[in-house]
């Protein structure tokens, strides 16, 4: 969501027109399940989207803060003593996803 949000509609639209983004991709990555890509595909998504290389970087990076925040989630304390550490570490990854993402 994050990414989408900021992205201004051409860039959406170049990325549907030469699939640079599925809407079943985007679909999962609304809901925050996995979207897996095979290295066939993403080779012919960075060949289509040569022109636009920055929305290329920007989903990229998208995935790769998508890991980091599903990694955190999954790391959920069973203590009620490390829920503040936790906490704070969840306040700072989503800082990073907003500074990271924004045009």
């Amino acid at each position: 969501r994050s990414f989408l949000l900021p992205t201004d509609d051409t860039a959406l639209n170049y990325g549907m027109r030469y699939r640079l983004l599925t809407v079943e991709a985007l679909y999962q990555a609304g809901i925050g399940e996995k979207f897996d890509s095979n290295i066939p595909e993403t080779v012919r998504r960075f060949f289509r989207g040569i022109k636009r290389l920055h929305i290329l970087k920007k989903l990229s990076l998208t995935g790769r803060l998508m890991k980091q925040v599903r990694s955190h989630y999954e790391d959920y304390p069973a203590s009620p003593d490390l829920f503040e550490t936790w906490r704070v570490k969840t306040l700072g990854l989503i800082d990073q996803v907003r500074s990271s993402l924004q045009n």
